[in-house]
């Protein structure tokens, strides 16, 4: 439209017409109203992100739609509240006058500062007097993501904003071995009861008298059920752990549904999608409100440090023009010499006393490494167990306390493994996935960084696939990530 008025103009584009916007926006709840005369565009500017792959699309291309996935409504002019000083920012730059009125009621609370609260089993003395400093700025903003990297004690800064507010608190994590794992923590850091912390999964549906942590999937299947409703609507301090997910569907819908007015995320890997959907994240929370590196958990002596070890693979090389999935299983998933390399490293490690985690994406891989360890040396014996999700999690917790003893040497795991779980004792990851995703890289690097283990450093194997071009571009993507960190040692590629 805009190339016909130039044709017809000369070349000559009518001026906007200059306008005096005044609007208000009114916060209610998790949504915010606007009313008034205000630049749409803007709005929408502000409150949508480009859906990937847009532009092979045939709406796009047949200029039905924009390529935007769009959080604005427009027939009731609202949008989520945490976007709330995103479309302020906007409006302003558009020179319009803008007047916010908050009528979010801000539930009665604990005074007591952070630095104050006492946890069981905890000490706040360098190196770790960040925590109560992330949990106070947590609870001054009322909402915000805490970018604490792993191995940075996210549950235990949350275990502090819970004790300095004392409110009904729904805490969301993504997986039953979280569940597990995080109200086991709350009950000893807060010297609670089982009714004190309930869970919501894994079978089982107990909120807690104070606390309930509750699987995203277990509040997805239940979300048009009163119960299900009547959690989220009563709790008023909510956290979203690896918060990073919030750009999904399930995930988006079930945060958006919770009314809490306090809203923490926690994640070390926060804003790091690649989709644009992190939007989402910052809707249902608001932005980053604290951070703590990788970097400043090595040199506070918290955190070991990585060294990267990088196997060149160049065999079987795969046609040009194979299809990602095609080239990710000939030559990843089912490359015998790739495989073979890999569980050779492996049984060197373990010949040197060091505990070995081997991660991957597929069943089919894990199998496949799980019999090579088997055969590998038939004189010698590798203790070994593969888990996944297929197994109940009473296995699952099994196989992770023989690991930390010692009883198994050789872990191998799919993405069950990708988030959250404390490994302590991991002397040597290695990463035989493959993949192209920063947050996965990292959140994988991080299952690894606890002291605990025979040595001082974490041991990471990583591969350079050289046998197809979107194989090698995801390898040189990781590479790229390991720079980011600024604390990573990488040896040169030989």
């Amino acid at each position: 439209m805009k190339r016909y008025f130039q044709k017809k103009l000369g070349g000559m584009v009518p001026p906007k017409p200059q306008q005096d916007y005044a609007c208000t926006i009114t916060v209610e709840g998790t949504y915010a109203k606007i009313s008034g005369t205000y630049p749409t565009t803007a709005v929408v500017d502000a409150t949508s992100y480009f859906s990937p792959g847009y532009e092979f699309t045939p709406r796009y291309r047949n200029h039905v739609w924009d390529g935007r996935i769009k959080l604005f409504r427009r027939l009731n002019q609202t949008f989520p509240a945490g976007l709330l000083p995103d479309v302020v920012e906007a409006l302003q730059k558009e020179g319009a006058k803008v007047q916010v009125d908050d009528q979010r009621h801000c539930p009665a609370r604990g005074t007591e500062p952070c630095a104050q609260v006492q946890l069981e089993g905890v000490s706040f003395a360098y190196p770790f007097e960040y925590q109560p400093a992330c949990a106070q700025t947590l609870v001054n903003a009322h909402r915000g993501i805490a970018a604490v990297a792993t191995n940075g004690g996210k549950t235990t800064i949350a275990a502090l904003v819970i004790k300095t507010l004392k409110l009904p608190t729904l805490f969301m994590v993504p997986s039953l071995d979280l569940l597990h794992q995080t109200r086991k923590v709350f009950m000893q850091r807060l010297d609670l009861s089982l009714d004190g912390v309930g869970i919501c999964g894994d079978g089982k549906w107990q909120p807690g008298k104070w606390i309930t942590v509750a699987t995203v999937d277990t509040l997805r299947a239940r979300l048009e059920q009163e119960e299900c409703q009547r959690l989220l609507h009563n709790v008023d301090v909510m956290f979203i752990d690896e918060c990073h997910h919030t750009g999904s569907d399930t995930w988006y819908e079930v945060v958006s549904h919770c009314s809490a007015f306090y809203r923490f995320g926690l994640s070390g890997t926060p804003l790091k999608r690649t989709d644009g959907a992190d939007l989402r994240l910052v809707a249902a929370t608001g932005r980053v409100a604290y951070e703590i590196r990788n970097k400043e958990l090595i040199e506070r002596g918290i955190s070991v440090r990585p060294h990267i070890h990088w196997l060149k693979i160049r065999d079987p090389r795969i046609a040009e023009g194979a299809k990602y999935p095609e080239a990710h299983q000939l030559g990843i998933v089912e490359n015998v010499f790739r495989n073979m390399t890999l569980c050779r490293k492996a049984a060197e490690f373990v010949s040197q006393g060091l505990s070995v985690l081997i991660l991957v994406d597929e069943l089919k891989h894990g199998r496949i490494l799980d019999e090579r360890l088997w055969s590998f040396r038939k004189s010698e014996f590798i203790p070994h167990q593969f888990i996944s999700g297929e197994e109940p999690s009473e296995v699952r917790s099994k196989a992770f306390e023989e690991f930390k003893q010692g009883v198994i040497k050789v872990l191998i795991a799919t993405s069950i493994m990708n988030e959250g779980i404390d490994m302590p004792n991991i002397d040597v990851l290695i990463l035989a996935a493959g993949g192209k995703s920063s947050i996965r890289t990292l959140q994988r690097i991080g299952r690894g960084l606890r002291r605990g283990g025979n040595i001082d450093r974490l041991y990471v194997v990583d591969f350079v696939d050289f046998q197809h071009k979107y194989l090698l571009k995801h390898s040189l993507q990781r590479l790229t990530d390991y720079k980011a960190e600024e604390c990573f040692e990488i040896e040169s590629i030989r």
